[in-house]
């Protein structure tokens, strides 16, 4: 934390307490007391304080609020209070105070025109200090519409995307105190190369940890295998994507004679090599996850693991943690156990050969042809058993994004959920749950997922919009449930407005994150979840399979800072997702701007007072067609915002109307694509 963070920490746990500077020196831990002095001038200077004879005071109530600011496309964004306590408060981009996606801010808020609107008067902590922009006459012209800030001009080029490191001067005000200059912004390496650079991903890994993951060669040895269970003769397959480089997982199923089966999810014994507190422990901890963005991935872990001892290749003797579960004919699992393991995967399989067996068009060895087939079979019961409990479940295909050998991405295609991606993804599912099962009853501390509740207020706001697509009567008078979401969900299913429902149903939740503590796993249905199933990719499963281990062993459990951990690592996650989406969204327009001019099929997804958002129903692509482009007719958004009328023709646009559009405009600054009607 820094000071301004430590102070605002502490006045917003003590309100009502007048305090001294010296005294909040004290309290908060900081050095010098002048530094706190000057901090606590501009914490009082913003009002978000009270000074009195050196004595400071954060009242109760008020008007100013601490919290997250989420930026928007065309500057301004919305302030989310950290302590939950109002409702997200929106801040035009002439208020927004130099404030960038993700920082933390003090918000001074008003009610306006029956809304709350704000104006932020303090950045609290930067999200990071780099910014990425477009170079124009001596500033960095910041993505998404944050202040300029000044560069030196000398050192500056005139022109192409930079990502500058930001400090502060005295006054507050931002400057550069380090320039990158990246290239063309329509060049198809640009984005890649700047979304590296903004969040730091491309930095190598310290040569101790690079030569700890090398010392154990390339090849199981013998001893390694010693005490463990051996799988080797056990027919197991590894099921990932055509692309996918490592494999952390893999399967085996057989049908029992009581008509239920034996399920074995195979994990890569990632603790094995990773010792705790290692070079290698502390690198990966750092990092929290993998990071992938198009055609290119940023590992937790070096090559020699992660590509090598750690992946379930093919005929190779690897090292794992298995969970065994024993599942009656009605689905339950009647025991889950664990061993530490050696397996030899006889076959790696992608999603789509799976497929293929499911579906009867491609023959297999018998034993690789019956794991897909009594898996397909198994996966299906679970499914039906999952959403019988009120389990959630988003079946939409994603966009996929077909790249070139340059880089360049040549088409967008819809990719659809195959039963080969919902047979993996049960197993992983009901893996990890009964990792979380056997962690309690063992009464050993973990890391647990979990996914609070949606606010009541959150989940009622769908219902007009159901009620607007006529889905209104599918969840009939269980408002505030999550049977109103898992009805929605189920209504929609096929409708050319599938994945408008699903993204709002989405936005009404929670995000799930990592915590010591238990809450449970509210999109799940399930009392306690965590994950187990990725530890090449993911650290907080790397300690759970640590905690499996200890608690197979016996002995007692290492002293872990697990509420850091958890922090952390939901931290790097919801970083590693922002990063993913500016990439995509930054190619994507690459790709658009050769089709300006083309027509396209959209489907209406809401609008704002200055257009209409629309999605293209084959590409996946948001965008927005403005209403200044409509000419002879001047549009009105109904009080509800789910449809807007034509003052002079009268012609009504309606949320989930299919429309026809041209690509009219790119626009890299606001990462948008602009469509006229």
């Amino acid at each position: 934390m820094n000071t301004y963070e430590m102070l605002v920490d502490f006045f917003e746990n003590n309100r009502g307490t007048w305090i001294s500077a010296k005294r909040l020196s004290e309290e908060t831990g900081a050095a010098e007391e002048s530094e706190v002095a000057a901090a606590l001038g501009r914490l009082a200077l913003s009002g978000y304080i009270v000074n009195k004879r050196k004595n400071y005071l954060r009242e109760k109530g008020g008007k100013f609020l601490v919290g997250t600011f989420s930026s928007i496309k065309g500057g301004g964004g919305f302030v989310v209070p950290a302590r939950g306590e109002r409702e997200d408060v929106f801040v035009p981009s002439s208020e927004a105070g130099g404030a960038m996606n993700g920082d933390l801010v003090i918000c001074e808020s008003s009610a306006r025109r029956g809304k709350a609107e704000g104006s932020i008067m303090l950045v609290v902590r930067r999200r990071t200090n780099r910014v990425a922009g477009i170079i124009s006459d001596g500033y960095l012209l910041p993505f998404g519409g944050a202040s300029p800030v000044a560069l030196d001009r000398t050192t500056a080029p005139n022109s192409g995307v930079a990502v500058a490191e930001l400090g502060e001067r005295a006054d507050g005000e931002l400057k550069a105190e380090k320039v990158e200059p990246v290239g063309d912004p329509f060049d198809v390496l640009t984005p890649i190369k700047t979304v590296e650079i903004s969040f730091g991903l491309a930095r190598p890994f310290s040569r101790e940890a690079e030569n700890e993951a090398g010392r154990f060669g390339d090849t199981v040895k013998k001893e390694w295998t010693e005490g463990r269970r051996d799988f080797r003769d056990l027919p197991t397959v590894t099921i990932d994507p055509s692309d996918a480089k490592d494999f952390d997982d893999a399967i085996s199923v057989r049908r029992n004679d009581d008509g239920g089966w034996s399920l074995f999810v195979h994990i890569a014994d990632v603790s094995f090599f990773v010792k705790e507190e290692g070079s290698l422990d502390l690198e990966a901890r750092t990092r929290g996850n993998s990071v992938y963005l198009p055609g290119k991935v940023y590992p937790m872990l070096p090559a020699a693991l992660s590509d090598g001892l750690c992946s379930l290749n093919e005929n190779e003797d690897r090292l794992c943690l298995t969970c065994e579960m024993s599942i009656d004919p009605s689905g339950t699992v009647k025991r889950a156990m664990f061993f530490e393991s050696v397996i030899r995967s006889a076959k790696r399989l992608s999603y789509e050969e799976a497929e293929e067996i499911i579906e009867g068009k491609r023959d297999h060895p018998e034993e690789i042809s019956e794991i897909v087939l009594e898996g397909h079979r198994l996966a299906e019961l679970l499914s039906r058993k999952r959403s019988e409990r009120g389990s959630l479940d988003f079946d939409l295909p994603e966009p996929f994004l077909q790249l070139g050998p340059e880089g360049a991405l040549e088409r967008i295609l819809p990719l659809p959920r195959l039963k080969s991606h919902r047979l993996i993804e049960e197993f992983m599912l009901l893996a990890n749950a009964s990792a979380a099962e056997f962690l309690k009853k063992k009464k050993r501390r973990f890391i647990y997922r979990i996914h609070e509740e949606p606010d009541e207020e959150k989940l009622k706001s769908i219902i007009p919009l159901l009620n607007n697509l006529s889905l209104g009567a599918s969840f009939g008078r269980k408002a505030g449930s999550v049977e109103i979401l898992r009805r929605a969900i189920l209504a929609a299913k096929g409708k050319p407005f599938e994945r408008l429902v699903s993204y709002q149903v989405l936005r009404a939740m929670m995000r799930a994150r990592y915590s010591e503590e238990e809450a449970g796993h509210y999109g799940l249905a399930l009392t306690r979840y965590c994950h187990f199933t990725s530890p090449i990719r993911r650290y907080p499963d790397l300690v759970v399979h640590r905690a499996v281990k200890e608690a197979l062993a016996g002995t007692a459990q290492r002293d872990r800072d697990l509420a850091a951990i958890a922090a952390h690592s939901s931290e790097t996650e919801r970083l590693a997702d922002e990063a993913e989406r500016e990439a995509v969204e930054w190619i994507t327009l690459i790709y658009l701007k050769k089709r300006l001019g083309d027509d396209f099929s959209a489907m209406i997804t809401g609008f704002t007072k200055f257009g209409v958002r629309i999605e293209l129903t084959e590409e996946l692509i948001e965008g927005v067609c403005p209403f200044s482009f409509m000419e002879g007719d001047h549009f009105v958004v109904d009080k509800s915002g789910f449809w807007a009328r034509g003052k002079y023709t009268s012609r009504t646009l309606k949320v989930g109307q299919i429309v026809s559009v041209k690509l009219a405009k790119i626009d890299l600054f606001n990462r948008e694509a602009q469509f006229a009607m």
